[in-house]
């Protein structure tokens, strides 16, 4: 596997998206990427050997598509069996709200919004994302696009545009969704797009269940009329009359046939209600899933599902931190969208690789060593083997004492 860091092995598929004096800044421009942390545009030219104009050029003017890259890396992603398009793969949603730099020319863009980083309204714009994780654990992200407030009337009406964009791309049928997305509008769209939600809220959520004795024509009355067998009452309250479910991990409460009461203008099917209480945890996660009914096994795999969706959370900060996905140095908006997509390819292009490293014993016991030694890193994940390219070249030039010359030169013929 010679010349490893180059990635031309991995890079000739997309040659026909560029013309040949592009493709040629595209693998430079790329292998730069992967090989700095926090970068500027002159840190990017210096890196890759190409002037800053010719840099700014390539995201700015030059003739290529960001979302015929992202269409091309999804292709050649899913060629692969572990990362497959399936029915049973989970779609995760995120958004992120970017402060404006001051610099910046992109009006139609920025808006005035609430950043969970920030901890206040800043003037800003939100980039939506969607990731994938599949049965086997296999995480990936799938696409991003950004808010344009002269384009949507809303936010969530850019959210709803987005899910139909993602549905037409993925087969997942499960999406899971944090509290930040309990509007009805948006949860019914994902239910016209024939794919069902699990969505975390409160434990406050208000319920219309069933009754067991039909209630007289007196009480059929404001906002029962429209489902007249059915009590009102809160999960709160719920869960306070029945048992639990005593599980390995905690304990469990299952509400099926709930009809919730402030969807039910728009989402007027069951749903089930899934409350798990984790042991040594002080809230319970509370859960909304678009079937009437879900067994033990399946709700509790559900909760699993969930508590699981962390790990694509963590997935959108490497994104951000690593990839300078949210501190991206270009001020146009065309450049913005050029940028997150090669930051979203630069990011399966290591996934890819990592999976390759694992093949092959040598190497990975040489980039387990060399983290070890250098970086203090046991695990060779994503964010290690980046970190293991950026530091490679100075290892080389001066070597440490822990580095013999063995060592060397397998990093040497493997990665320069």
């Amino acid at each position: 596997m010679k010349n490893l860091a180059h990635f031309a092995h991995f890079l000739k598929g997309f040659s026909g998206l560029f013309t040949k004096p592009g493709y040629h800044n595209f693998k430079n421009i790329v292998e730069s990427m992967v090989k700095q942390a926090d970068y500027t545009q002159a840190n990017l030219a210096s890196g890759s050997g190409k002037t800053l104009r010719q840099v700014q050029y390539f995201f700015g003017n030059a003739r290529w598509s960001p979302f015929k890259l992202n269409k091309a890396r999804l292709t050649r992603l899913r060629n692969r069996k572990e990362f497959r398009d399936r029915i049973t793969d989970d779609v995760i949603l995120d958004g992120s709200v970017v402060k404006k730099d001051k610099d910046a020319k992109f009006r139609e863009l920025a808006s005035f919004m609430y950043s969970n980083l920030c901890k206040d309204v800043v003037n800003g714009f939100m980039i939506f994302g969607a990731s994938i994780r599949t049965n086997e654990d296999r995480r990936y992200l799938l696409d991003i696009r950004l808010f344009l407030k002269t384009k949507w009337k809303s936010e969530w009406q850019a959210w709803q545009y987005f899910a139909k964009h993602i549905a037409n791309i993925t087969k997942g049928k499960l999406w899971i969704l944090d509290r930040g997305f309990r509007n009805q509008y948006f949860l019914a769209s994902i239910l016209k797009l024939k794919r069902l939600f699990l969505v975390r809220v409160s434990l406050s959520l208000n319920v219309l269940i069933p009754t067991k004795a039909r209630q007289s024509k007196s009480l059929k009355q404001g906002r029962q009329k429209q489902f007249p067998d059915r009590e009102l009452i809160s999960t709160k309250k719920w869960i306070r009359k029945h048992k639990p479910i005593i599980c390995e991990n905690g304990r469990l409460w299952i509400i099926p046939h709930a009809v919730i009461n402030a969807w039910k203008a728009e989402i007027k099917t069951e749903c089930t209600v899934i409350v798990f209480h984790r042991n040594g945890f002080r809230s319970p996660l509370v859960l909304v899933y678009s079937q009437p009914e879900a067994d033990i096994c399946r709700a509790l795999e559900l909760a699993a599902k969930y508590i699981g969706r962390w790990s694509i959370e963590t997935l959108f900060k490497e994104s951000k931190s690593w990839f300078c996905f949210g501190d991206f140095r270009v001020t146009d908006k065309n450049a913005i969208y050029r940028f997150l997509h090669l930051s979203v390819f630069i990011h399966s292009l290591l996934t890819v690789l990592l999976k390759t490293i694992h093949k092959n014993a040598t190497l990975r016991r040489l980039i387990a060593f060399v983290l070890q030694k250098s970086r203090n890193i046991s695990d060779c994940m994503i964010i290690g083997l980046k970190l293991f390219y950026e530091s490679v070249l100075s290892i080389c030039l001066t070597p440490p004492k822990w580095l013999s010359l063995k060592t060397k030169r397998l990093l040497i013929t493997n990665f320069l």
